[in-house]
Formats: structure tokens, C-alpha cells, sequence
């Protein structure tokens, strides 16, 4: 499993869209072959971390980087970057025993 920690920062007068567009993210994110979970957590009075699991790094190479496919269309879709900022991400194979 290839896991991604994004944290974002918002505008808190506009925290009700991004929750609202966070939330469609996520659910986005569950609908696609290969992801295994997704949830954001709240860290911060305006900043938050996506947390998503992938199959492999494959896969998240092919639905996030690609710049025609799904992560790029729905973020599109969705507004993620009007209202709150990509600050950093941690991305690595999951190890368990």
C-alpha cells in the first residue's frame, strides 16, 4: 500500500466551501479502482491533511500526477484550489509486519 499526507490551508471565511469541496474530493477519491481509503483530517484552526491510501505507487502515479486524469479533473471539478492552498505532502510505501 503507497500512502499520501497532503496538508492544505484555508481561508477560514471561506471554510464552509472547503469542507464542502474537501468532502467531494473524498468521496471522489473512494470511487476510483486502487484507492484504498481516504479521509481529511483537521490539524490546525484553518488547515487540514488529506490522508489517502493507494493500492501502489503505480496507481497513485497514474489517478494523481497524470494531468488529464481523475485528481486533476475533479479538483477541477470541485474548486479545491479556490479557496485553500497545498502546503506540503509525505508519500511512501506503508510498512507492516
Amino acid at each position: 500500500m503507497f500512502m499520501v499526507i497532503s496538508k492544505w490551508e484555508y481561508d477560514k471565511t471561506h471554510e464552509n466551501e472547503v469542507r464542502e469541496s474537501a468532502a467531494k474530493m473524498m468521496t471522489a477519491f473512494d470511487g476510483w479502482d486502487g484507492v484504498e481509503f481516504s479521509y481529511n483530517v483537521r490539524t490546525g484552526e484553518n488547515t487540514v491533511c488529506a490522508v489517502i491510501a493507494y493500492r501502489d505507487e503505480a496507481t497513485y502515479q497514474k489517478l494523481v500526477n497524470d494531468p488529464n486524469g481523475p485528481f486533476a479533473k475533479a479538483a477541477a471539478e470541485h474548486g479545491i484550489e479556490n479557496h485553500a492552498r497545498w502546503l506540503w505532502s509525505e508519500r511512501g510505501e506503508v510498512e507492516r509486519p
